[in-house]
């Protein structure tokens, strides 16, 4: 079976030719990656386009079940007619796995976050972190990933399943967040600025049922 990722690019409006369609990610030819998977799209204040998914290399297993998930990353400075090489910018040692990115740009200071979950295999296998890393130059370079999960969830959460994405974030307009989310916390990252940057979701499951956040 093959395993692909697809973007396709929207021509001007009133264009009568079907869009054309560039395969950014993929796992053919048959090589050391399994699959790609869980892509995100986000343009930089410059208008660079900024694409990064999974890199699921030993099998297309999600992250409790896959020892080696990098995050890579196209971009492209034309609308998308060329793009650069693939690059990898979250890369763990075997054991480490990182997965599900979603991005947020900062309307106010132009950064473009990067939010993914985490996992160690060999340390703590089966308990979900969540890391945020960023760039400030329309992801030319990145940050060192930060660990928010203790920002973000309650300490009685420490065993269970969390999510804080795939996909792409928002930014409110104003602030600050009342926190008076469906159900309670995780919603909204917040920031020593405002307005405040929520992830694309973020999930936890406890006790026999998930609550969405």
């Amino acid at each position: 079976m093959k395993y692909f990722l697809i973007v396709s690019l929207l021509w001007l409006a009133g264009c009568d030719t079907r869009p054309p369609t560039q395969v950014l990610f993929t796992s053919e030819p048959a090589g050391e990656v399994a699959c790609y998977r869980i892509p995100s799209l986000v343009t930089a204040p410059d208008g660079t386009l900024i694409a990064v998914c999974d890199q699921r290399v030993p099998s297309c297993a999600d992250l409790k079940g896959n020892r080696d998930i990098n995050i890579v990353m196209r971009t492209s400075t034309d609308y998308g007619e060329t793009w650069s090489d693939l690059q990898v910018i979250v890369d763990y040692p075997e054991g480490r796995s990182a997965s599900d990115p979603s991005m947020i740009v900062d309307r106010t200071t132009g950064t473009v976050f990067l939010f993914f979950n985490y996992m160690d295999h060999d340390q703590e296998k089966g308990i979900y972190y969540l890391r945020v890393m960023k760039s400030t130059d329309n992801g030319k370079t990145w940050s060192t990933p930060e660990d928010i999960t203790d920002q973000i969830t309650k300490p009685d959460w420490h065993g269970d399943f969390k999510f804080i994405t795939s996909g792409r974030g928002m930014q409110t307009k104003s602030g600050p967040h009342t926190g008076k989310s469906a159900k309670g916390t995780a919603s909204f990252w917040k920031r020593r600025s405002r307005p405040e940057l929520v992830p694309a979701g973020c999930a936890h499951y406890a006790r026999g049922r998930i609550q969405g956040h």
